[in-house]
């Protein structure tokens, strides 16, 4: 496909007729956690196609900085006022036109349409759906010009994308190719179809999920043979799970690497990274730049943060970890916690390995225990502690006999 590039057209409308102020275009709508502009590249750059690039008809500047944002300068974004940059574009080269509202077109049929189109005279050639809609089409360079000089510059609804009548071939679209977007309703229509066809697609690989009630799955997810997905169980966008984990019930994953045979229950777990045989939950939360090493036990209300944590570590409830460098091995008790904010900067805090962390124990950062160091429990830590050695941050007990009668 050389000589080819292509252009996602976004009209700048949002979807729902009388939108809130901040209801994003429709370009921006999203579908599993994936923008339908998204979508939409995606499926181009999956058919071979060159040189992509956004047209907006409208002026709409969430557009450009999503764009901007996600592609940098590999996608350029035109609106509509751009005309001679964008005839820049294309210079030389036969364009495929992707309107927004369609979804769900096959990265073959554009490859096998632009064969068709390669192998025909006619300057254009139509992606129809089996309701009679175009999907998109294929233009020769100089026919694009005679699209571009009708188009550009005229406020237009981008429904009507294509569907002026052409001389040229016709393409049959695959599969479920959909043209439409005009409301809430239709987007969740859309949604929950590419929901069941994920789900579908992953169970015939042998990802078991016993009841969909509440399962969402990006598209760009990975699942390994043998993992249990439960009600409830949402999986965003750069998430990565191995084989025979069990993920839910109502558990958020994002843009995570989860290794083998992990259980996370009930479990918020955002930019980390979870080795194998590790179970997380139920109701913990793991945040960005956290690394669980094998075998990791995170209980109930346990929260960690940019930490690392070795094998066989267990932290079982009620407690904080931030800003640490955990060893394995490791027993955290109840209800510790690791100072690591002093107001204006964030501290680390070392712990040994095969430490043993006394319930109700703060550590102040930055502090360090040495290997197989202990802490009293409802100790404050605020020096370093040798290894093998004892803590003791707490006052002494004093019992005030008779206090209650006086009193």
């Amino acid at each position: 496909m050389e000589q080819t590039c292509a252009l996602f057209i976004c009209d700048g409308q949002a979807a729902v007729p009388a939108p809130p102020e901040n209801a994003p275009p429709r370009a921006l709508e999203e579908i599993l956690f994936r923008p339908l502009l998204d979508w939409g590249l995606a499926v181009l750059r999956e058919a071979g196609v060159p040189e992509l690039a956004v047209l907006c008809l409208r002026s709409s500047a969430p557009i450009q900085n999503h764009v901007k944002e996600q592609y940098g300068d590999s996608v350029p974004c035109f609106s509509w006022e751009d005309g001679a940059a964008l005839r820049a574009f294309v210079s030389g080269r036969d364009v495929c036109l992707l309107p927004e509202d369609s979804l769900f077109l096959q990265s073959e049929g554009i490859r096998e349409a632009w064969l068709s189109h390669n192998g025909s005279t006619g300057q254009v050639t139509q992606i129809i759906n089996e309701a009679g809609q175009v999907c998109a089409a294929w233009y020769r360079e100089e026919a694009f010009a005679d699209w571009l000089a009708e188009f550009c510059g005229n406020v237009y609804n981008g429904r009507a994308i294509l569907e002026s009548p052409l001389q040229g071939g016709i393409h049959n679209a695959e599969g479920d190719c959909r043209r439409g977007l005009r409301d809430a309703y239709e987007l969740y229509q859309m949604t929950e179809y590419a929901r069941q066809a994920i789900l579908e697609r992953h169970m015939r690989r042998g990802v078991r999920i016993p009841c969909t009630d509440g399962v969402l799955v990006a598209p760009d997810c990975v699942i390994g043979p043998g993992t249990r997905i439960l009600p409830g169980t949402l999986l965003k966008q750069g998430v990565d799970i191995g084989a025979d984990c069990e993920i839910g019930p109502n558990t958020l994953v994002s843009d995570s690497r989860i290794g083998d045979r992990v259980l996370l229950q009930s479990t918020v777990c955002d930019g980390a990274v979870i080795d194998e045989g590790a179970t997380v939950g139920p109701f913990a939360r793991i945040r960005p730049g956290t690394h669980l090493s094998n075998g990791v036990h995170a209980g109930n209300f346990v929260e960690i943060k940019n930490s690392e944590v070795g094998a066989g570590t267990k932290i079982s409830h009620l407690t904080y970890i931030g800003d640490s460098d955990v060893g394995g091995g490791v027993n955290v008790g109840c209800g510790c916690a690791t100072a690591n904010y002093d107001g204006r900067r964030k501290y680390r805090t070392k712990i040994g390995e095969k430490a043993f962390v006394g319930c109700n124990t703060i550590l102040v950062a930055p502090v360090k225990l040495g290997d197989g160091a202990y802490t009293a429990a409802g100790s404050v830590i605020t020096e370093a502690v040798p290894d093998g050695a004892l803590a003791v941050g707490r006052a002494r007990q004093v019992n005030k006999e008779g206090w209650e009668l006086k009193k």
